[in-house]
Formats: C-alpha cells, structure tokens, sequence
C-alpha cells in the first residue's frame, strides 16, 4: 500500500509543474508554445525528481534512528543496494511523470491558447 502512496508523489509533483507552467510562459521564462515531446520530457524529469528526493529522504530518515540502511541477506555493497534502488525510483517517477504530463497536456495547452505572447525584446 505505501508503493502505491509513494506513487502520488510524482503525480503530484508534475501537477504542480504544470499548474504553474502558463503562469511561467507569459512571464518570458518558458515557451509559450508546449510540444507533447518536451511535456512528457519534464514530465518524466519532474517524477524521477520527485521519486528521488523521496528516496533519499526515506535513507536519512533510517540513518537517523540508526536503522539498518540495507536488508541483511543482500550481499552486495550498500551503495550498490542503495544506487539500484535510486535507479528503479528514477525510473518508475519517470514512467509516472511522463504519462501525469500527457494527462494534463491538453489542459495546459488550453490555458496556454488564452495568453499573450511575451514582447519581445526587438
């Protein structure tokens, strides 16, 4: 069950991305044009993020009340444990991110439509 709550995290972590996405557009600060390519890329990139930070916080969290940081039948190293485990959670909030941005796609895309494009600096 905590899998599938952690998953919400790089749910949660796009929307907010792209929430603030047209505000950032009519600013000058990102295109005002979003390709489905460069979507899921932050999409994905907005996940994995969000998936490590939670990872790494998961790992302080144990170190602080000196836990055991690896299961004790894993016999490699524990930053081989640790660097495979950051590598799936990268992975998974890349997945997650990718396919919360082509969600939210055509709602950005609709908010985009009503700005003004930023003056230029010509």
């Amino acid at each position: 069950m905590s899998f599938l709550a952690s998953l919400l995290l790089p749910v949660i972590a796009t929307v907010i991305y792209f929430r603030s996405y047209p505000a950032r557009a009519a600013s000058g600060h990102l295109p005002v044009r979003l390709t489905t390519v460069a979507a899921v890329a932050q999409g994905a990139l907005t996940g994995a993020a969000a998936l490590v930070f939670l990872g790494v916080l998961g790992v302080i969290i144990l170190a602080y009340r000196r836990g055991v940081l690896t299961p004790p039948e894993v016999e490699i190293p524990a930053v081989i444990f640790w660097g495979i485990q950051f590598l799936l959670a990268a992975v998974i909030g890349a997945a997650v991110g990718a396919l919360s941005a082509l969600a939210l796609l055509p709602w950005v895309r609709e908010r985009l439509a009503h700005l003004t494009p930023p003056p230029s600096d010509e």
